[in-house]
C-alpha cells in the first residue's frame, strides 16, 4: 500500500500531460491546484500561450485533445486551463484503504531522509518563559514533528546561554543581594533588582564584568554559582514547556563549550579577518555593519561562542536549523559570515517576529510580561468551565485531564496559525478562543468520531472502535459531502511533504480546521449508523479519526476522546 493515496492519480495525470505535450511539441504548462470545484490538479496555459503568441484557450484545447485516456481521471479544457478531476470511486477506495492500513502512520513518510538538528527556544535562563518568547518553542517543536513525519531523523536541542552578561547580572544579584535564592520567583526578583542597580551604579557594572572574567578564567566558585541559578531557572523553563507538550532531546551548556571547546583555535582561524579597535576585536560584515567577538579585557562575546556551538552542531547532523527571534538577525548574519569563512556547515535560519502586549514588548528585566504558565493555566481554567457545563457528572480527574488538553492545545494552535514572520499583539480573547478556527474545534471533531464508535458499540454493530483495516472497504457514496471529506483526507501526505520542504508550519492549523469542517458537514448530511451502508460509512469515520489524530499530534495537540 502506497504512503500517499494521491500518488498514483498524480503520476497518471503527469504522464498523460507529458505525452500530450511531447506529441504536439509544446513544453508542459505550469502545474497548479485549481480552485475547488474545477478539478484536483490543473495546468495553466497562459505563459506558454504568450511565448507561442497564441490564444490560451486554443493552446489548452490543443493539448487536451492529445491527452490519452486514463482510468483514474477525467479532463476538460476551460478558459485557458486544463483541469483533471480524479475518479471519485477510485479515490475513495485508495484513500480509505491507505489510511486504515497505516493508521497512526498515515501522512508520515517511511523513507530515511537527512538527519536534522533543530535548535529552538534557547531563551536566557534569567526567568520563566514568557508569551513573547513562547512562539519559538511552538514553532520549533511543530517543525521538528513535521520533519520527522517527512522521514527525517530529528534532534531537538536547547542551547543554555549561561555565560552572557544577563546571567552574570543574575549571578551578581544572587551573590550580593538579600532575597530568596532557591526558587525561580526569588531569582527573578534578584535579577530585576540587579538590573536596576547596574544601570546607575558603576561598581555594580564592574562587579558583573568581573563575574564574566571569572567565568572565562574557569573560576570554580563562580561557575558553581552560575550553574546553581541557571539550573533552577532551566528546571522551571523545561517544566513550563512540558505544559504545551514541548520536550528536548539534548541541552548544551554554553559554559561547557567555553571551558572544553577550543576558543583559541577558532580565533586563530579567523585571524586574517579580524580587526581591532580600542582593544576589542571584530569583523566587518559589510561597509555599515560590524560584529564584535572579543571585549577589550579578552572575554568572549556571544557571537564567537555561537560559532563554536555551530561547529559542534554541524558535526552531529546533516542539516542544522535555527528557530530564532528577528532581534538576532545581525548576530546570525555574522555567524553565517564567519562559518562561511571557515568553510563550515551553515545553518538554515527561521526567524519569527516577537509577540507583544497591547502596552508594548514583553521583558523579564522590566517585569512587563505574561508568563507562559499563566497563559496555559488560564486557558485550562476556561476550558474546565465548558467541560463541566457539558458533563456535570464527570469526575474531577477526567475534567482536569481533558481541560488541560483543550487549554494547552488552544495556546499552541493560536500562536502556530500566524506566519512566523508576521508580528502580532497578544490578546487573551484571541488566545483562548474556542470557536471557529481553533484547536478545540478540531479536537471536538475527533471526539465526535469517537462518540460515533461508542454508539456503534452500544448498538452492537461494531465493538472495536476505529480499529478497522480497510481491506474490504467498498465505496458506497460519492456525494459532495463524502467526496469533500475524502479529498481533504487524501491531501495530508502531500501537504506534510510540501510543508516540510518549505519549513513552514503555519498552514497545518488551517488544514486541521478544514478537515474538521468537512467532517462536520458530512456528519450533518449523511446518516451513518442507521443506514444499510453503515459499514462503509463507519470506515470513512475511522479514516477521518486517524487523520484528525495525526494532524493534531503534528501540532503537539492532544486528540481528546471526549469533550
Amino acid at each position: 500500500m502506497t504512503e500517499d493515496p494521491l500518488e498514483p492519480f498524480i503520476t497518471q495525470v503527469r504522464s498523460a500531460m507529458h505525452h500530450a505535450c511531447k506529441v504536439i511539441g509544446y513544453p508542459v504548462p505550469e502545474e497548479i491546484r485549481p480552485d475547488e470545484g474545477y478539478g484536483d490538479i490543473g495546468y495553466a496555459c497562459f505563459s506558454l500561450a504568450r511565448n507561442l503568441k497564441e490564444n490560451p484557450e486554443k493552446v489548452a484545447e490543443e493539448i487536451m485533445q492529445r491527452i490519452p485516456p486514463g482510468d483514474l481521471f477525467t479532463v476538460e479544457s476551460k478558459n485557458g486551463y486544463i483541469n483533471f478531476r480524479f475518479n471519485d470511486e477510485r479515490l475513495a477506495l485508495a484513500t480509505v484503504r491507505c489510511v486504515l492500513s497505516r493508521k497512526e502512520r498515515y501522512g508520515y513518510r517511511d523513507q530515511s531522509a537527512p538527519s536534522i538538528l533543530i535548535e529552538h527556544t534557547s531563551a536566557n535562563p534569567t526567568g520563566p518563559l514568557h508569551v513573547g518568547r513562547a512562539r519559538n518553542p511552538i514553532i520549533g517543536d511543530t517543525l521538528a514533528r513535521l520533519l520527522e513525519a517527512a522521514g527525517h531523523s530529528v534532534t531537538r536541542e536547547y542551547f543554555i546561554n549561561d555565560v552572557g552578561r544577563q546571567v552574570a547580572t543574575l549571578t551578581w544579584g544572587y551573590l550580593n543581594l538579600q532575597g530568596d535564592t532557591n526558587t525561580p520567583e526569588g531569582l527573578v526578583e534578584l535579577y530585576r533588582k540587579a538590573s536596576a542597580l547596574e544601570e546607575k551604579d558603576e561598581n555594580v557594572r564592574e562587579g558583573i564584568s568581573e563575574i564574566l572574567r571569572k567565568i572565562e578564567a574557569r573560576d570554580e566558585s563562580i561557575l558553581s554559582s552560575v550553574r546553581h541559578v541557571c539550573t533552577i531557572m532551566m528546571d522551571k523553563i523545561f517544566r513550563d514547556l512540558e505544559l504545551i507538550n514541548v520536550r528536548f532531546d539534548r541541552a548544551t551548556w554554553e559554559s561547557d563549550l567555553i571551558l572544553h571547546g577550543d576558543t583559541g583555535d577558532v580565533i586563530e582561524r579567523l585571524k586574517p579577518y579580524l580587526k581591532e579597535k580600542d582593544g576589542t576585536k571584530y569583523i566587518e560584515l559589510d561597509e555599515n555593519e560590524t560584529l564584535t567577538l572579543l571585549r577589550a579585557d579578552g572575554t568572549t562575546l556571544y557571537p564567537l561562542r555561537d560559532i563554536i556551538y555551530h561547529l559542534d552542531k554541524g558535526s552531529r547532523a546533516d542539516i542544522m536549523i535555527n528557530v530564532i527571534g528577528e532581534d538576532h538577525r545581525l548576530e546570525m548574519k555574522g555567524v553565517v559570515t564567519m562559518l562561511t569563512l571557515l568553510h563550515a556547515k551553515v545553518p538554515e535560519l527561521i526567524f519569527y517576529s516577537m509577540v507583544s502586549l497591547p502596552e508594548g514588548r514583553m521583558s523579564t528585566r522590566t517585569g512587563n510580561v505574561v508568563y507562559l504558565k499563566d497563559l496555559v493555566n488560564e486557558a485550562v481554567e476556561r476550558a474546565s468551565l465548558e467541560v463541566r457545563k457539558r458533563h456535570p457528572n464527570m469526575d474531577e480527574s477526567t475534567v482536569r485531564r481533558i481541560s488541560h488538553s483543550i487549554g494547552a492545545g488552544a495556546v499552541r494552535f493560536n500562536i502556530l496559525r500566524i506566519q512566523a514572520e508576521k508580528s502580532f499583539i497578544f490578546r487573551w480573547e484571541e488566545a483562548l478562543n474556542f470557536e471557529g478556527e481553533s484547536a478545540p474545534y478540531a479536537q471536538y471533531a475527533h471526539a465526535r468520531c469517537m462518540s460515533i464508535f461508542a454508539r456503534a458499540s452500544e448498538m452492537g454493530i461494531w465493538t472495536r472502535g476505529p480499529d478497522m483495516d480497510g481491506s474490504g472497504f467498498i465505496p458506497a457514496d460519492t456525494d459532495q459531502y463524502t467526496m469533500g471529506l475524502i479529498r481533504t483526507i487524501a491531501r495530508l501526505p502531500s501537504l506534510i511533504t510540501e510543508l516540510a520542504e518549505r519549513r513552514d508550519v503555519h498552514l497545518i492549523p488551517a488544514y486541521a480546521s478544514l478537515l474538521a469542517d468537512r467532517f462536520n458537514q458530512y456528519y450533518e448530511h449523511i446518516r451513518v449508523l442507521d443506514s444499510e451502508n453503515w459499514r462503509s460509512r463507519l470506515e470513512l469515520i475511522a479514516a477521518t479519526r486517524w487523520t484528525l489524530k495525526n494532524v493534531l499530534e503534528l501540532m503537539g495537540i492532544d486528540p481528546v476522546k471526549e469533550m
